[in-house]
């Protein structure tokens, strides 16, 4: 009789367990993502002109920075890139998104794409030479998966900090989904 009270303790220990890690899965990454090939979309030209449009007149010429530099080094962006996803342990293809329904039209083995968006953002930072808390603009990337069966865009990850820092942290986490 110990034995079996023994065993159901453990069993139902790991059901909880379980449970627990099945509720932490972000909700920003689509549960069953590892059971399918991961499109994830490569660096491209995005025009300054085009691209975020609705910002103050003030941060117009941070935003043509941002994206100047980032144009100017899309080859090499595009290398991090896969050297970064290298520790996906689950499928991946990078890809342009340009004709991506005839390159790769089995929906259900790509279902998701790993997209990429330019987003503005600000943040209260400490200006150590004043020691007062200011509030700090700055342009990134916002991450977000889109499901090709459903056509719905998953809730975008935000980080302000580094593009391959915030790209590590992606991985970690599409690593540790179910």
């Amino acid at each position: 009789m110990a034995r079996i009270s023994f065993i159901a303790s453990i069993l139902t220990g790991v059901i909880v367990a379980t449970n627990f890690m099945l509720a932490q899965q972000p909700q920003w990454i689509p549960q069953g993502i590892k059971s399918t090939t991961l499109l994830v979309e490569r660096f491209k030209y995005q025009d300054p002109d085009m691209a975020y449009s609705n910002i103050d007149e003030m941060y117009e010429d941070d935003k043509i920075d941002f994206l100047t530099e980032a144009n100017d080094h899309l080859e090499e962006d595009n290398q991090k890139l896969e050297e970064v996803f290298k520790q996906y342990k689950g499928k991946y293809v990078t890809i342009t998104p340009v004709k991506l329904d005839e390159a790769y039209p089995d929906f259900n083995l790509y279902r998701f794409v790993l997209k990429r968006d330019l987003f503005y953002g600000r943040k209260k930072v400490l200006n150590p030479t004043t020691s007062n808390v200011e509030d700090k603009s700055y342009f990134a990337y916002r991450y977000y998966f889109y499901d090709r069966v459903s056509k719905k865009n998953y809730p975008a990850y935000y980080f302000s900090g580094d593009t391959w820092t915030q790209l590590k942290r992606v991985v970690y986490w599409l690593n540790r989904s179910n």
